[in-house]
């Protein structure tokens, strides 16, 4: 029986090694995301959705990403239906860095529906993505050049409350703790594979300064799968936030 169990261990091992199964292994790195966000109203439930995010490894040391993001956002009572693109520019960084830099264009749709449970804020929200991103070959001096753009899928489902934190009834000088979580879930061109992209549990404080102006601190981890459909290389990343969100009304004057 030994012999029979010792001789499985063996054969086990020397498959492992002859298919190349790599061991998972989780990098445990420290970030900072930098952020402006921005909901501004246009003309009746349209509005207009801006921001720009300054990501970085090791709190301000590296360049991690910078991403753009805009969309037209058109909401009836407690639904919410957006239309966006972003520009994403992707750096290499920290322990398990990418092949090369890289550049993407990202075209989503996102449905949210806002609920109340007694006095908390609750949202439902799924996002769709269209994920242009760029690949790259060596040219003959051995450096990435560009060559063109691959297509890959994702879908996000992020479940967020925000229990207030004092009595304040008007919106000025009301405090927040908003707790969210997202789940990504990555697919391919063909839609014949999916694979677990990433996952954000993230909990902030936000300080409404006066009506549309807010301060959001707060403490992300983020664990995101780095090796795309082989599913071996992870990030557990404990992420700073910061954001400023400052909402306008651009809609007509009434004459």
């Amino acid at each position: 029986m030994k012999r029979r169990l010792l001789s499985s261990l063996v054969l086990v091992s020397i498959s492992i090694v002859a298919f190349g199964v790599a061991t998972p292994y989780t990098a445990t790195q420290y970030n900072a995301w930098y952020a402006y966000q921005g909901n501004h109203k246009l003309y009746k439930n349209f509005s207009l959705r801006t921001e720009f995010h300054f990501r970085r490894s090791g709190l301000i040391a590296h360049p991690m990403q910078d991403l753009v993001r805009g969309g037209i956002e058109w909401k009836k009572k407690t639904y919410h239906t957006t239309l966006g693109y972003d520009f994403v520019n992707a750096h290499q960084y920290g322990e398990l860095p990418a092949k090369y830099p890289l550049i993407e264009h990202r075209s989503w749709e996102q449905f949210a529906i806002d609920t109340k449970w007694k006095k908390c804020k609750i949202q439902n929200r799924v996002r769709i993505e269209q994920r242009y991103r760029e690949v790259k070959v060596k040219d003959l001096y051995g450096n990435w050049v560009h060559d063109h753009y691959g297509l890959l899928h994702r879908v996000r489902y992020r479940f967020q409350i925000a229990v207030p934190l004092n009595k304040i009834a008007k919106t000025e000088h009301a405090i927040y703790a908003v707790l969210h979580d997202e789940f990504f879930l990555g697919v391919s061109e063909s839609f014949s594979k999916t694979v677990f992209d990433q996952n954000r549990l993230t909990l902030t404080i936000d300080y409404s300064i006066r009506k549309g102006f807010d301060l959001v601190l707060g403490y992300m981890n983020q664990y995101a799968a780095k090796s795309g459909f082989s599913g071996s290389l992870f990030e557990n990343n404990h992420t700073l936030i910061t954001a400023l969100r400052y909402n306008l009304d651009l809609r007509p004057a009434k004459a």
